[in-house]
């Protein structure tokens, strides 16, 4: 699905995304991934959920985590905006479906609950995809958690919603990275490679992700 340029004044190249104020797990999580791997140049703007749609409409922005959004709260699949997207524009990057679902548990906690407890079978099994035999892929997520307990913040020590889209970059920046880090780490485990390899490919994969590109696919 291609993105729809705005036609606001003076803004004909910047595609506008609409969302809800007072962001914190998703919509802080959507626009990260946005600005990082759907549209660099993106603006945002924070308003009233009920007029999230209409601004979508009139200044064909893309709504997102809001009633009637193009990308809704929760969509008839079950998925946050984040998830959506990342299914939409980066469906094979492991380390962002990896991020979507500690995303989505965040999100929702109330599913979170109603959810078996499994016991981890490994200490790189962080996020379901990589669990063992017999471990369902819905089982809770344990970062989860300690993510929303952080965006419950956001509104507190930032000055604006711009603000913390702006400073919490850095988290999801690390976040991902760890993730990439981990599940690279998984599959040289999984194949039987040790020592010297595993600390080159971890070094590898931290400057790759620190530097803001995506983990090549060239990694193990």
């Amino acid at each position: 699905m291609g993105l729809l340029r705005a036609h606001s004044p003076g803004t004909e190249d910047t595609m506008l995304w609409v969302t809800r104020r007072c962001i914190r797990v998703n919509r802080t999580a959507t626009g990260w991934l946005v600005r990082r791997f759907v549209d660099p140049a993106a603006t945002f703007r924070f308003i009233d959920p009920a007029e999230v749609a209409g601004v979508e409409r009139s200044e064909r922005a893309i709504g997102f985590d809001a009633p009637d959004a193009r990308y809704p709260h929760k969509d008839t699949l079950g998925r946050c905006s984040f998830e959506a997207l990342v299914e939409e524009y980066r469906p094979t990057d492991r380390a962002l479906r990896a991020l979507a679902r500690i995303v989505h548990d965040a999100d929702f906690p109330a599913e979170v609950r109603s959810r078996p407890v499994v016991r981890r079978l490994s200490a790189f099994d962080v996020v379901s995809l990589l669990a063992g035999p017999g471990a369902p892929a819905d089982a809770p997520v344990a970062e989860a958690a300690g993510l929303r307990a952080i965006s419950s913040g956001f509104p507190l020590v930032s000055a604006d919603d711009h603000e913390t889209l702006q400073r919490s970059g850095f988290l999801y920046d690390s976040l991902y990275a760890s993730l990439g880090e981990r599940l690279a780490l998984e599959r040289l485990a999984v194949s039987g490679k040790r020592g010297r390899d595993s600390r080159a490919l971890s070094s590898r994969v931290s400057l790759e992700l620190g530097s803001g590109q995506a983990p090549s696919r060239s990694l193990p």
